[in-house]
């Protein structure tokens, strides 16, 4: 995966209050490790190519259990489009 960004949303998973939604950028050529928090428009860093990858950014979304370590990102991984509904997927 490279350099990548995990962002723990704080968000509880429904019926698994132990478990939080995570969100997780790969394949970053720079990340700012400064950041302690994030907001809507912040910027990440840069998608490129480390790892072993072509030009591109690795977006995912998985369940991170409150005794995972940050590097257990692939446990419970979770299909983006759960969280749009069909008008938002069509309509953008």
């Amino acid at each position: 995966a490279g350099k990548c960004i995990v962002i723990d949303t704080g968000i509880q998973a429904y019926g698994a209050p132990s478990y939080t939604v995570c969100i997780v950028y790969m394949h970053m050529n720079w990340v700012d490790v400064s950041l302690t928090s994030v907001e809507s428009g912040d910027y990440l860093g840069t998608s490129g190519t480390s790892g072993t990858s072509s030009p591109h950014l690795h977006y995912g979304i998985f369940l991170k259990s409150s005794d995972m370590s940050a590097t257990d990102w692939n446990a419970y991984p979770l299909h983006p489009l759960m969280f749009y509904t069909p008008y938002e997927f069509v309509n953008g």
